[in-house]
Formats: structure tokens, sequence, C-alpha cells
């Protein structure tokens, strides 16, 4: 028990010092070690709220995460329904331009799965809060050119986390890094593609382009989140993120995700950036 309350030691001093880097990581502990009984469930619950407001538009991956997480901890609760629901026609409204069909059936798909994971009793109210949501996909499906051959690379990598919190397959490596960067086509592709079926399973791999390019055929390198980056160099997200916005990193942008192409460990291998700069 002790352990625990160490855990809600650290989120609370992490909300007050501001430190939203060491609170990301004690939710993430809590989330994964503490039982769920009351008191647990309140401080997880407000301290990914208070992340997810903090990450916003700007850090999508975040703030999907934290809120998804925010609603799990007391699943029937409207209000934290409709919170998630709102930050997710947010990111359509925002980055809707770069989402393609597929990325929306995603959506849609996940959604789908968040209300079945919903207990019965509280269905109908999950259906009313995340109506706006599906409605709003719907509309944007009906002013597009719906292509088979686009890849749902964006929400794919925004809602693998809520996948794997909800459907518990650890065994596909849901998490593993998937996106490559083609400097030939300038585009990005993935080698697995995610997607969910009518009996809730996830399945992988729909497609598969095997790490070439779909237009060139060419091989390219991996990109890789901020934080599998900042981990691979053993180096703290917010430093990584600093060198994103200074360029001092080469980056790529995905419907507001980061991704860093992994070429660019070795490059700072041979001038590494002062972590002052």
């Amino acid at each position: 028990m002790k352990q625990y309350q160490q855990i809600m030691e650290k989120i609370t001093s992490s909300i007050i010092s501001k430190d939203y880097n060491a609170l990301s990581d004690s939710l993430d502990q809590a989330y994964n070690t503490c039982p769920r009984s009351g008191k647990y469930k309140s401080a997880i619950c407000f301290g990914y709220q208070h992340l997810a407001k903090h990450s916003g538009l700007d850090d999508p991956e975040e703030a999907v995460v934290a809120f998804d997480r925010a609603r799990q901890m007391y699943s029937d609760n409207r209000e934290l329904m409709s919170d998630e629901a709102e930050y997710f026609n947010s990111y359509i409204n925002t980055y809707g331009k770069e989402l393609s069909s597929l990325d929306l059936d995603l959506f849609n798909k996940t959604i789908a799965l968040i209300i079945s994971c919903t207990p019965k009793s509280a269905q109908l109210k999950a259906h009313k809060a995340f109506d706006s949501v599906l409605d709003n996909i719907q509309k944007k499906l009906s002013k597009m050119n719906l292509n088979s051959d686009e890849a749902p690379i964006i929400a794919q990598e925004l809602l693998k986390y809520i996948m794997h919190d909800l459907l518990d397959n650890s065994e596909y490596d849901i998490l593993k890094e998937t996106v490559y960067n083609c400097n030939n086509c300038k585009i990005n592709y993935s080698d697995r593609i995610n997607d969910i079926n009518s009996n809730g399973t996830l399945l992988f791999a729909s497609k598969r382009t095997n790490r070439f390019c779909p237009e060139c055929g060419s091989r390219h390198e991996k990109l890789l989140s901020v934080k599998s980056f900042a981990e691979l160099i053993d180096c703290s997200h917010e430093t990584i993120k600093k060198w994103v916005q200074k360029r001092i990193l080469r980056s790529f942008k995905l419907g507001g995700l980061v991704r860093i192409p992994i070429s660019e460990v070795d490059r700072i291998g041979t001038f590494f950036p002062s972590i002052n700069d």
C-alpha cells in the first residue's frame, strides 16, 4: 500500500509543479499497478483529466490516451464520456483534411468499441455522448472520395493505445512503431493496418507493405514517436520536444502527431546538441 501512496504523492506533486512529463509517467504507473478502489480511481481520473486538458490539440497522442483513461476509471460517467467525445470532435475538425476515409472509419470502429466496453446499464448514455462524433464522421465521409487503397496511418497511430487498453491483445504487439517515410515520393506509409471486426477483435495486416514504399517500391526509414525516440537515446521527452521545435531534429507531422526518423539517432550521435539548447 505504501508504494501506491507514493505514486499518488508523485501525481499530486507533478500537478502542483506543472511537470507534465513526470505527471504522465506517474499516471501511467498508477494506471498499470494501483488497485481500482475509490481513492486511487479518483486520483488517476483527476490526474488524467488535468493532463488531457494541458495536452489539448498540441499533443493529441497524450490527450487521447488521457481522456480515455480518465473515462475508464468511471466508465458509466456521462460527463467523462462527453469530455472524450468533445475532444474527438475537436481533433477531427482540426485535422480533418489530413484524415483518409479509412482513418475516419477506424475512429468509427474505435468509438463503437468504447461504447461496447461500457457497462450495459450505461451504454445508452454512451451512445448519446458519442452520437455527435459519429454524426460528424458520417458528414465528413459523405463529402470524401472513398479510396480503398488509403491506409489509416494517422488513426492507427493515434488510437492504438486505446485499442491496447480495451482489447488486451498484447500478443499482437499493438504498440510497435510501424510508420515509415519515403523521401522519393514524399509520402508516409505503414507496414501494418489495424482494424476491428464486428466481434471486437483486433485484426492486423489487412494490408502489408513490408516496409517498402507502395508508390516506388523503395525501402525507407522508420519514424519514431517523441517518447520512443527519447527512450532510445535515454533523454527526457521535454528535451526532444524542444529539439523538434527548434528544428535541431528532423521530424514529420501526421495529423498533429510528431514523428522523428530513426536516422536522427546516428546523426545526433556525431554532434549531440546541448541539453540547454
